[in-house]
């Protein structure tokens, strides 16, 4: 808010919150000063957007990743893979 106050502007800030039923969402903020004619300061104005479904993705895509890597790192022998030009090591 401290940013707000000095007259900027907050873009993608990411917070949790409570819904009135107990269920945790993610939120992505943004906030802007409100100035009135005399260029003061008189309040803040705010959009939030549900990320929570991204946020999902984005946890799942990481498990994704570290159990590839886990697989990957647990291969004993050398590993070859195929492209158009033919195969090569990695």
């Amino acid at each position: 808010m401290e940013t707000v106050r000095n007259g900027g502007y907050v873009e993608g800030h990411e917070t949790v919150r409570m819904k009135k039923r107990g269920e945790i969402i993610h939120i992505s903020l943004n906030v802007s000063p409100i100035i009135d004619a005399e260029g003061t300061i008189i309040g803040a104005s705010a959009i939030g957007i549900d990320i929570t479904a991204r946020k999902k993705v984005e946890e799942e895509l990481r498990e994704s990743e570290a159990q590839f890597r886990q697989l990957a790192e647990s291969l004993p022998q050398l590993v070859w893979m195929a492209g158009p030009d033919g195969p090569s090591p990695t």
